[in-house]
């Protein structure tokens, strides 16, 4: 799996961790316009979340890190393309 595809992972991840501590507490009639639901979820359903998306979270930087630096051929190709130094294109990676 390329490096993008473990970020957006790692991003989807943070996304449904969200979602899942909001599930609980949607549809529950909110005290005030706009305010914060009456009810909030059980602490031990967030450390549940918490503690389940960790693992997934683990995994895919343990992939990221295992994932091969680009080939030197793919970083002189890439100056020739971008016309910048290898240093420049180090910088997003």
């Amino acid at each position: 799996m390329s490096d993008a595809g473990v970020q957006q992972l790692l991003l989807d991840t943070n996304a449904l961790k969200t979602l899942f501590n909001s599930l609980p507490i949607i549809g529950i009639p909110k005290s005030k316009p706009g305010g914060e639901p009456e009810k909030k979820p059980s602490g031990s359903y967030l450390k549940l979340v918490a503690a389940e998306s960790s693992k997934l979270e683990v995994l895919l930087k343990v992939s990221q890190a295992l994932n091969p630096k680009p080939k030197p051929y793919l970083m002189a190709g890439a100056d020739v393309q971008c016309g910048g130094g290898r240093g420049e294109l180090s910088s997003y990676g």
